[in-house]
């Protein structure tokens, strides 16, 4: 569920945007079946770009997020007809829990999908 849609210049954001305060649309979503929200953030003046140095586990930030799904099955199938990069299998752990793995198209953040 999207809660907001936002136009603006990010001017507190400079510390994670090589001191430029870039302008940007920003949208924070919530999970009507559980769990947090997402603040996705989209450029407006520029192309994002890969960290220079791959980012690893214990890096400090926030890397890895998980998606909760009412029909797992369905969102992978989404998933791969979109082409979306290191889309994991489906994982059956035991009858009420399954997932899959997905990276994000510059492959920065790993994705948890439950």
């Amino acid at each position: 569920m999207l809660l907001f849609k936002d136009e603006a210049v990010a001017k507190l954001m400079t510390r994670y945007t090589n001191g430029n305060a870039e302008r940007r649309d920003a949208y924070l979503s919530l999970n009507m079946v559980g769990g947090g929200g997402l603040e996705i953030w989209q450029f407006k003046d520029r192309i994002p770009s890969v960290p220079k140095v791959p980012i690893r586990y214990g890096y400090l930030g926030i890397y890895a997020i998980k998606i909760r799904s009412k029909n797992l099955f369905n969102m992978h199938e989404y998933l791969k007809q979109l082409k979306v990069v290191c889309l994991s299998e489906i994982t059956i752990s035991d009858k009420y829990t399954s997932s899959f793995y997905f990276d994000d198209p510059t492959n920065v953040i790993g994705i948890h999908a439950i």
